[in-house]
């Protein structure tokens, strides 16, 4: 039995939280594909098929909630991971309104250590890839 590693598909405008992520993630098993770029996310989230995404909310060119009108206009299931630094209240409407969109997702607030990564990418609901 051939068992894959599980897909993460992050954006973040941060390249600090990008790193500290991937290099988290990959001890932890992960396959991981990092990104500040809105138009290759989007592209990833189909062509990548990530089994979780990590999201940031707020960032320059294309904001969180822009981002996930996309995933559900195509209907995508993956549990998604919103994260901000910003304003808790804000980061947890843009949760609800994920969810109204039909969007698993939850809300962490930043800043994340790599401890908390480890937390968050070893908790009950990481997903497993296998074949």
């Amino acid at each position: 039995m051939f068992v894959s590693r599980p897909r993460l598909l992050a954006i973040d405008d941060l390249q600090t939280v990008l790193t500290t992520l991937k290099k988290v993630a990959d001890e932890l098993g992960y396959q991981v594909e990092a990104t500040q770029d809105p138009e290759k996310f989007k592209d990833l989230t189909t062509s990548f098929m990530p089994d979780l995404i990590l999201m940031d909310v707020i960032m320059p060119e294309q904001d969180g909630l822009e981002l996930l009108r996309h995933l559900a206009s195509n209907e995508i299931s993956t549990p998604i991971i919103l994260i901000s630094d910003y304003d808790e209240q804000l980061l947890n409407t843009v949760a609800k309104i994920g969810s109204a969109l039909g969007l698993n997702v939850r809300a962490v607030q930043k800043p994340i250590g790599p401890s908390a990564w480890r937390t968050l990418l070893t908790g009950d609901g990481r997903p497993k890839r296998g074949e």
